[in-house]
């Protein structure tokens, strides 16, 4: 009731009926939520939301809180940009990652704003918009059967997820898989083994006496597969690209369109980004093997004229064929081949 002991935050024990006492509030400046008690709608103080063994609404609301050893607030509090615990918990716990793009006004908003909600909220039968969109059958998904989930909306593009042997929700988004959450219960020991794995593939599937390379896309879901259908291309390589006495260029099949190199190394990515199908990185050549450089290396290096400028020094591989796929390191004094290029290991 309006007025009645509303100076500070009344504690469970000091009347049996505290919850009641702190309902059907006049004064706007105490309501925190509005909610139905009793079967009728009323608001509900903010000094008894949260409170321990304290609760006034049917459906509980006032009572639904996140709580660690340090902190207590409502759960409606929670990722909302504004840290109330320490070491950012509220802000940063795992329903926060996944948000609503749509933004309503959160039953309990002390802040008075709208905000996304987390995808966990959705038609969870607990009406956490004051508009109650979240229980309405609008929200768009993904997947079927036990990976059926709410996304952030219309625009997102289903892709295969991770699936949990054990565990709730029972799959993890690709794009969070080893994000340090243990969402699948043994999410984190995958992680860790795979994590400790340093086996990486450096070179590509070659035929020809090595003049041909055929590479690859890693790519996400039967989807994103179904885009390289009929778009692999024959592609001729020599760098540097100009006019090389005698050399013999190496003959690349990839597909024709750009991609993420993040996950390349080797001759994978270094064919891939110098083609200029890397959507996130270039090509690492940068020195001609000029006849010069690395001069303890391939003592029977032959020496042939680049566009009548320069000396480049070739190697002889199976018989008659001459090549230079070396990278030239920043001293000028060591190279090496392709494969070694962005492996993980310092040359």
């Amino acid at each position: 009731s309006s007025g009645i002991n509303a100076e500070w935050p009344l504690r469970p024990g000091r009347h049996e009926d505290t919850a009641l006492y702190q309902t059907n509030c006049s004064d706007p400046e105490r309501v925190g939520l509005r909610c139905e008690i009793n079967g009728y709608m009323s608001t509900v103080s903010k000094y008894i939301i949260c409170e321990d063994d304290i609760s006034a609404c049917d459906d509980n609301l006032d009572s639904s809180c996140f709580e660690t050893t340090t902190c207590k607030i409502h759960k409606h509090l929670m990722c909302n940009g504004k840290v109330d615990c320490t070491g950012k918990v509220d802000e940063t716990h795992q329903i926060c990652i996944s948000m609503t793009n749509q933004k309503c006004r959160r039953r309990v908003d002390l802040i008075n704003d709208e905000l996304p909600i987390p995808l966990s909220w959705l038609q969870d039968g607990v009406k956490d918009c004051e508009n109650g969109i979240d229980e309405t059958s609008y929200w768009p998904t993904c997947g079927q059967g036990p990976t059926l989930r709410m996304v952030p909306s219309n625009d997102t593009k289903c892709e295969n997820v991770y699936l949990c042997r054990t565990g709730y929700p029972g799959y993890i988004e690709l794009d969070k898989l080893c994000d340090g959450l243990d969402t699948c219960g043994n999410e984190n020991k995958v992680c860790s083994v795979s994590s400790r794995s340093y086996t990486i593939a450096t070179s590509v599937f070659t035929t020809n006496k090595g003049l041909v390379k055929r590479l690859s896309y890693c790519m996400k879901g039967m989807k994103s597969l179904e885009q390289l259908k009929g778009s692999c291309v024959a592609k001729q390589f020599i760098y540097p690209d100009e006019d090389i006495f005698g050399v013999t260029e190496t003959s690349l099949i990839l597909p024709n369109l750009k991609h993420s190199c993040d996950h390349m190394y080797g001759e994978q990515y270094l064919y891939t980004s110098c083609t200029g199908r890397c959507s996130d990185s270039s090509c690492p050549l940068r020195t001609i093997p000029r006849y010069e450089v690395c001069p303890s290396q391939f003592p029977d290096r032959v020496g042939t004229i680049v566009n009548n400028k320069y000396l480049m020094f070739l190697t002889r591989s199976y018989g008659s064929l001459y090549t230079n796929r070396y990278f030239v390191c920043e001293d000028n004094t060591t190279c090496v081949d392709y494969s070694k290029v962005c492996d993980l290991v310092y040359d």
